[in-house]
């Protein structure tokens, strides 16, 4: 049976080496979806996917759990269904013991957690490694996106929807190694985690979830965000400024900064050769990108675009 391994990934190229040897195994579609990693950490986990034989799926801003999962849906064909986040290490003959084990009508995995809503109890396999036939993931169609655009809780809320629906929430203790929160250790989602709660307790509740938009982001509302330290919604209000005027300069600086500030100096570096590309005359982004370089030490780069700098605006 044809199991479809799906991973969502933004850098640490440090769990190639213990996530390719975990899935280099017989029948195993190995699905990575790239979250917005660095070009060189990108191109590494492009070459572990190659070597696995798999799909690897590029996105150039980071999408979060629920909607890589999605996509990686998308494109997967395996009968059964596993997603695995990438802190993980095991012998590649574990999977034989989830194909074994995922019953036709049920959500499985090792991590099984109880909640307690109002005075309701839920419980849900934890989304570091869960699995179900395909047809379980049709039906549920696929995980919620819409209601949970940042990371946290998103398996409480599939698995609650999965019982809504028939279907059993079981736990097997499988042998494989989940290095905790590795992946979302340097990420600001203390916000996705509040909202997200929320979310599950409303849905739970049998609450209306829809909730009206803001038609627009203005730069001044991402910057508050950004001031309250509520640094992934701010994350996403940049990039919506900026993929409405990509030439916004003080959007660039604040972003780079952000990233700077979250330890994803690659990701900042990145941005801001992004924003001279739409703005190749905003001289301030040429200084900033020229600043950080030295600071990662790459003087020779950091050397050229000073230059070009001055070539766009020689000295008086």
């Amino acid at each position: 049976m044809l199991i479809s391994v799906i991973t969502p990934w933004l850098d640490h190229p440090e769990f190639i080496a213990d996530y390719e040897r975990a899935l280099r195994a017989p029948d195993v579609e190995v699905i990575v979806v790239d979250n917005g990693s660095t070009a060189e950490n990108g191109a590494r986990i492009a070459e572990m996917v190659s070597r696995l034989r798999g799909k690897y799926i590029r996105n150039a801003q980071n999408q979060w759990f629920a909607a890589a999962n999605n996509q990686g849906i998308s494109v997967s064909t395996g009968e059964l269904l596993l997603f695995l986040n990438n802190d993980i290490a095991a012998e590649p003959r574990w999977l034989d013991a989830v194909r074994r084990d995922v019953s036709p009508n049920a959500l499985v995995g090792p991590g099984l957690v109880h909640i307690q809503v109002d005075e309701r109890w839920i419980s849900y396999i934890e989304g570091w490694c869960i699995a179900g036939y395909r047809n379980v993931w049709e039906q549920l169609g696929g995980w919620d996106a819409q209601a949970y655009p940042m990371p946290y809780w998103e398996d409480g809320d599939v698995c609650f929807r999965a019982s809504k629906l028939g279907f059993q929430i079981v736990q097997k203790i499988w042998p494989v190694h989940h290095k905790k929160n590795g992946t979302t250790r340097s990420m600001p989602v203390q916000y996705g985690l509040h909202h997200n709660w929320q979310t599950l307790f409303a849905r739970v509740r049998g609450e209306d979830l829809s909730q009206p938009q803001p038609e627009k982001v203005t730069l001044e509302m991402a910057a508050e965000l950004h001031r309250h330290g509520r640094l992934s919604e701010a994350e996403q209000a940049y990039l919506r400024v900026l993929d409405e005027n990509p030439k916004e300069i003080q959007a660039w600086l604040l972003y780079s900064q952000l990233l700077i500030s979250c330890n994803r100096r690659e990701a900042a570096v990145e941005a801001l050769r992004r924003a001279i590309t739409a703005n190749s005359f905003a001289i301030d982004l040429y200084s900033s990108l020229a600043m950080l370089l030295g600071q990662l030490g790459r003087h020779d780069e950091a050397k050229k675009v000073s230059q070009q700098a001055t070539e766009i605006a020689p000295p008086k």
